[in-house]
């Protein structure tokens, strides 16, 4: 007994690191006098980077060990998005730093609450059971309503707080709700043993998938509801409309971290839960109505959030749509799992780590400029490509990796999880279509990432003065973006490879 608690501490490491970290904070606020609370934010980076790099030794390590009695599972597929859910809190605290001190939110909770959603994010990808992946889902969720609204004196971050409470919230009951009529379909919560009791009917129902999804109405009730709750946390059409305003209204560090987190950790336990489970038993019977469900759902994503993304004059309300164009684009990573197995879940995992590095430097970017709260327009940076030749640069990066155009990140991104996408054409040569699709897609993308690029290089340099942040911190935060985005773009076989790795797991359930 004293070995296997020792095991659990040891793979639990990066999540108690966090958390104690995050409790320290609080403390340490609650005794302080000082106006500026900057020394609480570079103790939250410490945190960070000592989880980081216990993330980093447990990897070199054998890792597989269930804990709490099979509610959880410390491997490498956890590991992964470990380190990508840590790197996106360590350049969110970096950028925060001085954007928090100016708008009077550079207090203790602001960075404690950023640990604990991170926190969330790291215990949902490893969940074993629906009941943890809830829990773990909440304690994320919460800690972004209270920091979409952490300016309190901002009445567009209130009204958007109170926009993302009110449907989150009506999202995790349909999520909630989804995993109470699974229980009551198959008697558990655990995914080995919905998975087990799967394919116990794979081979009664074999090549009949109408009989399979029927055969019990409560599961199949459970999973699309679930299923919805999941497009809601990607923003997925029909579930996005909160988004731009959500994006618009809430401090531009947590829009960041919004975008790149949140995201990332909804589609991690997306292919865990349902790559493990439903989808086994459905590609394995032939299920072309719930195949092409999915397809409808991944083009009109990617394309009404080009389309919305081409017209908007705001910097963050455009990032807002092209996060939801890219969750159109994953999504055709979903479908391919769903067809191929996951075995083709690296390509997802290597375009969330690179929509991280490359959307969080974005995000810097505005920072940078933003003059006002939430108000960042493209004509704001009309010829600041001379005056601010470095940032301009940088933003530059940033755009083109978004646009997936060579030789950075989000060119490979794409191309890794297209070319699988073109491989499952011989199960359903439908995806053939859906990849065309989605290039026509990235093409339109490029007119509104060109857009900001034109503006601060092409343009006359604008009437109103610009009062850019000058902050260290975020210039450091920019620098890492910028280096890892390039780095990624010249050696993807390497981040792909730890992609492949921590996938291996998975392939053996």
């Amino acid at each position: 007994m004293p070995q296997i608690t020792s095991d659990i501490f040891v793979n639990l490491s990066p999540v108690i690191i966090l958390f104690c970290t995050a409790l320290v904070i609080l403390l340490a606020q609650a005794f302080s006098n000082s106006d500026r609370k900057d020394y609480l934010a570079y103790f939250g980076l410490i945190g960070l980077t000592i989880a980081f790099f216990t993330v980093y030794y447990l990897w070199s390590e054998p890792v597989k060990a269930s804990i709490f009695g099979g509610m959880a599972i410390a491997d490498k597929y956890s590991l992964f998005f470990w380190a990508i859910f840590i790197v996106g809190a360590a350049i969110t605290t970096l950028i925060s730093i001085e954007y928090a001190h100016i708008h009077k939110m550079g207090h203790g909770e602001f960075f404690a609450l950023l640990l604990f959603a991170t926190l969330g994010m790291q215990l949902m990808v490893m969940s074993q059971d629906l009941i943890l992946f809830f829990i773990s889902l909440e304690i994320m969720s919460i800690s972004i309503y209270v920091l979409v609204g952490f300016a309190r004196r901002n009445r567009a971050g209130a009204e958007a707080a109170l926009k993302y409470y009110l449907l989150g919230a009506f999202s995790s009951a349909i999520m909630l709700y989804g995993i109470a009529l699974i229980y009551g379909g198959m008697g558990t919560t655990n995914l080995v043993e919905i998975s087990q009791h799967i394919s116990a009917e794979i081979a009664q129902f074999s090549g009949d998938s109408f009989h399979f999804l029927t055969s019990n109405p409560l599961r199949f009730a459970g999973m699309i509801l679930l299923l919805s709750g999941f497009c809601f946390k990607i923003a997925s059409v029909p579930f996005h409309m909160w988004t731009p305003d959500v994006y618009q209204g809430a401090p531009t560090p947590i829009t960041a971290f919004m975008a790149v987190g949140v995201k990332a950790a909804a589609f991690a336990a997306l292919i865990r839960i349902f790559g493990q489970t439903f989808f086994n038993g459905i590609s394995q019977n032939g299920s072309t109505s719930f195949f092409f469900i999915l397809c409808v759902l991944s083009v009109l994503t990617m394309t009404i959030g080009n389309l919305m993304a081409i017209i908007q004059t705001n910097l963050k309300r455009m990032l807002a749509f092209s996060s939801i164009a890219h969750a159109g684009y994953l999504l055709i990573g979903v479908i391919t799992i769903f067809l191929m197995g996951n075995k083709t879940a690296d390509a997802v995992g290597f375009y969330l780590m690179a929509y991280t590095i490359m959307s969080l430097g974005a995000f810097g970017i505005i920072i940078f400029f933003e003059r006002q709260e939430g108000q960042v327009d493209r004509d704001n940076l009309n010829g600041v490509g001379f005056k601010y030749p470095l940032i301009s640069v940088a933003m530059a990066v940033f755009m083109f990796a978004m646009a997936g155009i060579p030789p950075f990140n989000g060119f490979f991104a794409k191309f890794f999880l297209f070319s699988q996408a073109i491989d499952a054409g011989h199960i359903n040569p439908w995806m053939y279509l859906l990849v065309i699709i989605a290039v026509i897609n990235s093409l339109f993308s490029v007119i509104y990432y060109l857009r900001v690029i034109v503006a601060m290089f092409m343009k006359e340099e604008s009437t109103e003065n610009l009062n850019p942040l000058k902050s260290p911190p975020l210039y450091c935060g920019i620098l890492i973006a910028v280096i890892l985005v390039i780095q990624m773009g010249i050696f993807p076989d390497k981040y792909l490879a730890l992609a492949k790795e921590s996938i291996q797991v998975l392939l053996n359930l």
